[in-house]
């Protein structure tokens, strides 16, 4: 069993753990590749190999189900996924400052990416994992100066700036699934979202859940 299976295989466990009620865990059946080369085709993008066999091993979550993401947000399905692209590509318009301006602001309501995200409203290489209440998470394919092609960043869109969340999904989900094992975070069902055991504060990034370990440790195929 490669990392990357063994990844998921625990994923897999997580959810039917916290949420023993839904089908595999709320997690949907795998995507056709068709389907990914349909979305790639319609985005004009490559997807990151971490993410193409995400949606091979599941084509996303159902509604009520495990939230994967920050904020609370669902992990969404493909068909949805470019319905997103489709929304903010048009919403966005010409609306589109620099990055430098839209930094500055970021800064200032203490928002700090190190210039690895480039904060404008909109790229069109973006892959909006989900979206709601102008609340979104990318896999952002357009990276700032010390980013990386294939990042994982979320954003309110109501807000300037975006906040960095991990290197790449597997490495977030990575963080997530050792987080959850060691016993540091619990799903609150009532309100959605994971929350931290000692302080019972919402995750709202998941760098609060990096224990320290090496990125190689934590997700090796993420370098």
């Amino acid at each position: 069993m490669t990392d990357y299976d063994q990844l998921w295989t625990d994923i897999e466990a997580l959810c039917v753990s916290v949420w023993p009620n839904l089908p595999n865990g709320g997690l949907e059946l795998p995507a056709q590749p068709g389907d990914i080369v349909a979305a790639e085709a319609k985005m004009g993008i490559t997807f990151p190999d971490d993410l193409r066999q995400a949606y091979l091993r599941h084509n996303g979550a159902i509604a009520s189900s495990p939230s994967l993401l920050p904020y609370g947000l669902q992990w969404q399905c493909l068909a949805t996924v470019c319905k997103n692209w489709d929304f903010l590509r048009i919403s966005a318009g010409d609306d589109d400052p620099t990055y430098r301006e839209i930094e500055e602001d970021a800064v200032q309501y203490g928002i700090d990416n190190q210039h690895r995200v480039l904060d404008r409203m909109n790229s069109p290489r973006r892959i909006y994992l989900s979206y709601e209440s102008w609340r979104t998470v990318f896999v952002d394919l357009d990276p700032g100066p010390t980013g990386r092609t294939g990042q994982l960043v979320s954003a309110n869109l109501g807000d300037p700036g975006c906040e960095w969340q991990a290197w790449s999904f597997s490495e977030a989900l990575t963080l997530l699934v050792r987080a959850w094992r060691e016993g540091r975070i619990f799903y609150d069902h009532q309100n959605g979202g994971w929350r931290h055991i000692e302080t019972r504060q919402r995750v709202q990034s998941f760098c609060e859940l990096d224990s320290g370990a090496s990125k190689a440790d934590a997700c090796p195929w993420s370098s």
